[in-house]
């Protein structure tokens, strides 16, 4: 008979075996000692780390059983065994377990963290802020449930709570990158791109060749409008990590702003090896993608990307790659389809959604994201076409739209189209001037302002009460103006009026295509996008549209501080 003694002594060289990566050699070990004490919970927990590691899920699930059996009351074994079955994709079950090991050891740091990651990963935000809350209460000394809880209340967008569990991190670990990362993410997130970019270089401070943090000052340096220190960021993520997607995309991204097409364009085609940054990644089609070569003779599938204003924008340079190439398919969005059908009679335009037959019954000799064919035919700013518009409305019903408005009003009233917000999940508000900024457009003589603005009816009604009661007048909304999901209408809307005066959004990029004069007003930092460029009024997309970047620039184009603009051309 083997003495207590002697597997004591087994057990322990296991554990030695096992600490040392000889799993395999472990395993024998465990097993030796549960051959003589085939009750052993040490024995069989620590079995089942073993198999679970070496990818032998399901025996390590019978060793783990058997250990609850012999010790129902051993917080570990249920910690491990809750790993093993969220490896396996049981998460209900997983997290059972977790919260069986937490209720045997309340200070159990590691079961509590765990529990919040796999609340966190399943969706349950405010499931896991209950779970990192406790942590932080019952493990106060460990700075990873602060910085938990900090990531999930940022998720929730609670900013002012994240920023405190951040902080409180830091207070005891302040030099933990992870938490540092996020809060700077935090302030960038929340339009203090200052903020921001001195958190990070705290990272760097600690760890100068930290690949993240160096992508992530440059991303925050070009929303304080640095972007030569940021491209120089950005090339020191590449030193460190070359090929990175992320650091490469948005150094094209800061080059294109400071308009270095040619160089911001063949960083900005890498966006679709990003993880996820960029909105949409490329399709996968059987077909090689078009790298610039000559397209005599040869067919060109072209898809839509981003956003609606995005694709109009870079539609415009459709028509130079339809003079060029045997055959074009556009696919785009199905709103647009009717509009480009008219404005692109050499091109079959199909909606995007027509894609999966086409992959099934045609062929293409290349295929082309609308976005990149900038990077062929806009490599300058002398590639620009100076074309007045791009885009045609059905001028039948144009004239009619006029028609109407002269009737109510007279002829004598120009028509001003307003489109004041910006819809866009993320940067909308930033986009999105406050209601004070309008007051030159409400001083312009013998006009009609008429409502453009597209979004919630409950939101804009809260708007339009706002401008009336500063200005004293009323936003006249034409009963017969589509929403925009209608676009050929309201492109006939639009095309009938005088001037039209909005923020960064889908109506700015319609308004631009259709040569209508337009005053865009484009935020800075995080809410302005790299096609209206760092500085000027002009646009090489739309020859008719001017850019206010400020409200003094505002005042100008309105026409209010001289007897010139756009406004009373």
């Amino acid at each position: 008979m083997t003495s207590p003694g002697s597997n004591t002594h087994q057990l322990e060289m296991a554990v030695a075996l096992h600490r040392n990566g000889r799993l395999a050699e472990a395993e024998v070990a465990y097993r030796s000692v549960l051959k003589n004490q085939p009750r052993n919970a040490d024995a069989l927990n620590l079995l089942g780390v073993v198999l679970h590691a070496r990818g032998q899920l399901d025996e390590a699930g019978l060793s783990f059983d058997q250990a609850i059996k012999s010790a129902p009351k051993l917080a570990s074994i249920h910690f491990n065994r809750a790993r093993l079955r969220a490896d396996q994709a049981r998460q209900d079950a997983a997290i059972k377990d977790y919260r069986k090991a937490i209720e045997l050891e309340p200070a159990y740091a590691d079961a509590r963290l765990n529990l919040g990651v796999l609340l966190f990963a399943a969706g349950d935000l405010n499931g896991a802020v209950i779970a990192f809350r406790l942590m932080t209460q019952k493990c106060p000394k460990d700075q990873r449930g602060f910085y938990n809880f900090g990531r999930s209340l940022a998720t929730l967008k609670r900013w002012e709570e994240a920023e405190a569990a951040y902080n409180k991190a830091l207070q005891i670990d302040d030099k933990y990158v992870d938490a540092l990362v996020m809060l700077a993410k935090l302030y960038a997130d929340t339009y203090q791109a200052p903020r921001a970019v001195d958190t990070i270089r705290r990272v760097l401070a600690i760890a100068p060749q930290n690949a993240l943090a160096l992508t992530n000052l440059g991303t925050y340096l070009s929303q304080c409008d640095q972007f030569e220190d940021a491209i120089q960021s950005f090339d020191s993520a590449l030193t460190v990590k070359p090929g990175d997607a992320s650091a490469i995309v948005n150094r094209g991204l800061a080059s294109l702003v400071c308009g270095q097409l040619a160089s911001g364009w063949d960083g900005y085609a890498s966006r679709a090896e990003t993880d996820g940054e960029f909105k949409f990644a490329r399709p996968n089609f059987r077909w090689p993608v078009w790298r610039g070569e000559d397209l005599k003779d040869r067919t060109l599938l072209v898809w839509g990307e981003q956003g609606f204003g995005d694709e109009i924008l870079y539609a415009s340079v459709i028509p130079d790659i339809a003079e060029r190439a045997g055959a074009v398919t556009f696919a785009c969005s199905p709103r647009l389809v009717s509009l480009f059908q008219r404005s692109f009679p050499r091109v079959s335009v199909v909606p995007h959604d027509s894609i999966a037959a086409l992959k099934a019954t045609a062929r293409f000799d290349y295929h082309s994201s609308v976005i990149d064919l900038g990077r062929w035919y806009r490599r300058s700013f002398g590639s620009f076409p100076n074309r007045r518009a791009f885009l045609f409305p059905e001028q039948n019903a144009v004239a009619a739209v006029r028609k109407s408005h002269q009737e109510r009003i007279g002829q004598s009233k120009r028509l001003i189209g307003f489109s004041w917000r910006s819809m866009a999940p993320h940067i909308g508000a930033q986009k999105t001037p406050n209601l004070d900024f309008w007051s030159p457009l409400f001083q312009l003589p013998n006009s009609e302002i008429i409502d453009l603005q597209y979004g919630s009816e409950a939101e804009l009604a809260a708007d339009r009460s706002g401008f009336e009661q500063a200005f004293r007048v009323g936003l006249f909304r034409d009963r017969g103006l589509p929403e925009s999901s209608n676009f050929t209408a309201l492109a006939n809307h639009i095309a009938a009026l005088d001037l039209v005066v909005t923020v960064s959004n889908t109506t700015a990029h319609l308004c631009g295509a259709l040569g209508v004069p337009t005053i865009v007003v484009v935020a800075q930092g995080k809410g302005r996008l790299w096609y209206w460029f760092r500085i000027g009024a002009y646009s090489p997309w739309y020859p008719n549209l001017r850019i206010a970047r400020n409200a003094k620039e505002f005042i100008y184009l309105c026409g209010l501080e001289t007897n010139k603009g756009i406004a009373s051309a």
